[in-house]
């Protein structure tokens, strides 16, 4: 199975959006407003044995 690539922006412990190309992302950090709260970046890579859930940055 192909493995595929999606990132999460997770605002106290919720999900806030998900994307699966950075250009999106990117956009959507633009576009937001820089006093919501803080937030947490994951990647989750899945089409293995076991998926990969990575913490990217958290701002």
């Amino acid at each position: 199975m192909a493995r595929s690539t999606y990132i999460y922006l997770v605002t106290n412990g919720a999900p806030e959006a998900g994307f699966t190309v950075k250009h999106e992302l990117v956009t959507y950090l633009g576009k937001r407003d820089p006093i919501r709260p803080p937030y947490v970046l994951y990647r989750l890579r899945d089409g293995g044995k076991q998926p990969e859930l990575t913490e990217i940055i958290e701002l």
